[in-house]
């Protein structure tokens, strides 16, 4: 049976996420395996992932097979649909995420929305807001999240406070391997409704963090800014990062939760530690892979630079695959033409970091979130392209409008109806 994986990309991640979703679900063999196969899912990839399964069937999509025939298509994209059935249009997510990446605009738009008094000073602040996006903007208790599919593994990070700040290299990776002792892997099994650290040094994770405990760690994009720079900084900042506490030898320590992306964006790492021999991996960033690549270049062992969002374990510590089969894949993952790479009967190496253990994997399959025109003729209204934003769809600020959030929705929907004999 294939696994997926969801990756991370912050609203762009989130809305290519719900609109894939939708799609698998139009289709009844794809369906059967969306609902059939275990998930894993990284920062925006965990929020759609969770929004989907907890209130899917009340969101309004925009549907592809009929706007690229509409010869007013350019005008439909604009609005934001609902019907009595379906009384949430997808991305009411754009309402509750702010427009560029970093706490002092959550903080605004919290504000703004007139949430903050509610959420500020308490404990793991950023899961109360996530309540709200639950609450208000779909319809849904948090506390009743649910997930498609078998089994969901919602990956985020834990980041040692003793280690912070942290210092990161000229090519982004936290300095001299550092990740080995500071950062390591978490997850949460929706099948056992617990979470674990992966680390020898901190094997046992001390404190209980739940299902939306772990959507808000996986998807907490805005506290990455605060672990690293000056110790004044970090001083004054580190009362918003939410703690937990990890045993080791040396007995109990703090730990900060961090979003799932700072060591693997892809969520390909958890499949392969649970040996998993057919993967499908969506790969929804916001980042152009021509320009950002060292999400997939570390896995292959090869050296990139990174940002503060993505892969700061470098690659020497984040290889599982052979570096020889890197320049073939990345080439077809940004050829606008294939927008997809595969690799079979490849062997997977051993990592000790990310406690992968070695084996043969029958085959990966990635799809990516790389321009293509293909999909912009496809429209019989010809105004179309004139509506998105310079770097659609994978270089936009963290929001976008209703326009853009639809096309981004109608390209993720054309992308499965296109290839979707390849997916099982």
């Amino acid at each position: 049976m294939v696994a997926f994986a969801w990756s991370g990309g912050g609203i762009t991640a989130i809305i290519c996420t719900l609109c894939a979703q939708h799609a698998l679900d139009q289709n009844a063999t794809l369906k059967m395996a969306f609902d059939n196969s275990d998930h894993t899912t990284v920062s925006g990839g965990t929020l759609g992932h969770a929004l989907y399964g907890t209130a899917g069937r009340k969101m309004w999509f925009p549907e592809y097979d009929s706007l690229v025939k509409s010869p007013t298509a350019f005008e439909l994209l604009s609005t934001r649909n609902s019907s009595q059935e379906l009384p949430y249009w997808y991305g009411q997510v754009l309402d509750y995420i702010p427009y560029t990446l970093n706490l002092a605009s959550l903080i605004a738009l919290l504000r703004d929305l007139g949430y903050l008094p509610s959420i500020l000073g308490k404990t793991n602040w950023w899961r109360l807001a996530l309540n709200v996006l639950f609450e208000k903007g779909y319809g849904s208790s948090p506390y009743s999240a649910e997930f498609r599919g078998a089994t969901t593994l919602i990956n985020f990070g834990l980041l040692r406070k003793k280690k912070c700040p942290i210092a990161r290299a000229a090519d982004g990776a936290i300095k001299d391997d550092g990740a080995a002792v500071s950062l390591f892997p978490a997850l949460y099994n929706s099948s056992t409704n617990a979470s674990q650290i992966l680390s020898t040094k901190l094997p046992n994770l001390k404190s209980e963090v739940g299902s939306m405990d772990a959507i808000a760690a996986s998807s907490s994009f805005w506290n990455v800014a605060l672990v690293e720079g000056s110790e004044v900084e970090y001083d004054l900042l580190k009362g918003w990062l939410n703690a937990y506490k990890a045993v080791g030898s040396a007995g109990s320590e703090s730990v900060y939760s961090m979003d799932g992306g700072l060591i693997d964006t892809t969520g390909i790492v958890t499949l392969l530690r649970e040996q998993h021999d057919s993967i499908v991996a969506f790969y929804n960033n916001n980042d152009d892979l021509t320009a950002l690549n060292s999400t997939f270049s570390d896995l292959f062992g090869v050296a990139s630079t990174t940002d503060t969002m993505n892969s700061l374990e470098g690659a020497a510590l984040a290889q599982v695959f052979p570096s020889d089969l890197y320049a073939e894949f990345i080439a077809n993952l940004t050829n606008p033409l294939l927008l997809r790479a595969q690799l079979t009967s490849v062997q997977v190496m051993n990592n000790s970091y990310l406690q992968v253990q070695p084996y043969t994997l029958k085959r990966l399959y990635v799809m990516s979130n790389q321009y293509a025109q293909d999909f912009l003729d496809t429209f019989n209204d010809t105004r179309v392209p004139s509506g998105l934003n310079e770097g659609w769809p994978n270089s936009m600020p963290v929001g976008m409008d209703t326009y853009n959030a639809n096309m981004l929705c109608l390209f993720s929907q054309w992308k499965i109806r296109r290839f979707a004999e390849e997916l099982i």
